[in-house]
């Protein structure tokens, strides 16, 4: 079976549901992460940009206001949807895919390089894509613009085929799987081996109701191999 790998980046005006792509980028690669296709546009976002929003990307309406919506720019830049069997591609691809999965008719697969590099690149500081771009000496695009963005993590992408030593579809595979969290991502004891967080902050972890499945995976595995006993 014949898949499309796109892999893509979008910064938006803000988060929620009152908000929309502002800058689109992505490639489409072949199985050995040849680039075969290159697109990257500024988007209206149809809602206003966020002043919190321009402060990461740098993006301000007025850079937007000529620009097309993202369903414009489909259908008269680019041509048409996403078709065929499409295995969609970015860091952190839940964030990318709630904008993009309505211009993909056929979306098959993913593939998340952040959840990726947690469980393939344990040692590193954290997980966040500039902070990869320097451990891992990536291939350097300006990060927090989509253009930049879809630059670095086309070569974290062939960091992690290399390491893993799995094809763009195993990858897709292991992206749909629990995968064990070394690190905590957040809270009192970010960026600590979770196995030298106390006992008594993973198992007031293990009640709360929000947490990721990586993160409910992890420490049900610990809680089975018995770290997280009440003392006697």
């Amino acid at each position: 079976m014949t898949f499309r790998f796109i892999l893509g980046d979008t910064e938006t005006s803000g988060f929620g549901d009152e908000s929309g792509v502002c800058e689109l980028a992505f490639v489409e690669l072949d199985e050995e992460l040849n680039i075969l296709d290159s697109q990257y546009s500024l988007i209206d976002p149809v809602f206003p940009i966020s002043p919190s929003a321009s402060g990461v990307h740098g993006i301000v309406d007025a850079d937007v206001a000529d620009a097309l919506t993202l369903p414009e720019f489909f259908e008269h830049i680019y041509g048409s949807q996403l078709t065929g069997e499409v295995i969609l591609i970015a860091h952190n691809v839940p964030f990318d895919r709630r904008y993009l999965e309505p211009h993909i008719p056929n979306l098959v697969g993913t593939i998340c390089t952040l959840r990726l590099a947690r469980a393939y690149f344990p040692e590193a500081p954290d997980h966040k894509l500039a902070t990869l771009k320097y451990f891992l000496n990536l291939d350097s695009g300006t990060s927090h613009r989509a253009d930049g963005d879809v630059r670095t993590t086309v070569d974290l992408l062939r960091h992690l085929v290399e390491k893993s030593g799995k094809s763009l579809v195993e990858l897709s595979g292991v992206t749909e799987e629990p995968i064990f969290v070394h690190k905590l991502p957040f809270g009192k004891y970010r960026g600590e081996n979770i196995r030298d967080v106390p006992p008594d902050y993973r198992r007031w972890l293990r009640k709360q109701k929000d947490l990721d499945k990586d993160l409910k995976y992890t420490l049900a595995q610990l809680a089975k191999e018995g770290l997280d006993q009440e003392a006697a």
